[in-house]
């Protein structure tokens, strides 16, 4: 299930694609935040540890660069090896490499994302809120400016003029 929030200027043409999405992989599904600095107005992706939805007993990650989802290609010898080994397995054991190489690249999916800039996820009232308030932004360096998204009526953080609205 995804949720999308465009949030547009009324002035400029600022716009941003927020809320969360479900990326689909084979056998597992990742899903991710949008996450905006008001600063210099680069979008970040906000994973849970596992890539899953966020839970407030586990960190997320703000990612400075893109997560692949397909995951990116493993040296060619190790992949060689599996497609070799997925080739001479009879019927049932080549569904059950599969899903160990998918397992293998997800497993490196998640190492990936432990690289990012931990946020604190806790509990508020009934929800889940995440500690953005102390994060550096990995871009222009300023704290406290990374936002999930905008609240109607906010002013614009790209021509300081127009007012943000939001739309599903």
């Amino acid at each position: 299930m995804s949720l999308h929030i465009e949030y547009r200027c009324d002035k400029c043409n600022f716009n941003f694609l927020g809320g969360h999405s479900d990326l689909s992989g084979s056998s597992f599904r990742v899903c991710h935040f949008q996450s905006i600095c008001k600063g210099c107005l680069t979008s970040f992706s906000i994973f849970s540890e596992d890539l899953g939805y966020l839970q407030s007993d586990k960190l997320c990650f703000l990612l400075p660069k893109p997560l692949f989802v397909v995951p990116r290609k493993q040296n060619k010898t190790e992949q060689r090896e599996w497609k070799r080994r997925i080739k001479r397995a009879d019927k049932a054991e080549k569904e059950q490499l599969r899903l160990e190489w998918e397992q293998l690249t997800h497993n490196k999916m998640i190492d990936e994302v432990r690289l990012g800039i931990p946020i604190q996820v806790t509990a508020f009232n009934g929800g889940i809120h995440l500690e953005l308030d102390t994060i550096h932004c990995p871009e222009c360096e300023s704290v406290g400016k990374i936002v999930l998204g905008f609240t109607p009526d906010e002013v614009c953080p790209k021509c300081d003029q127009g007012l943000m609205s939001c739309s599903l």
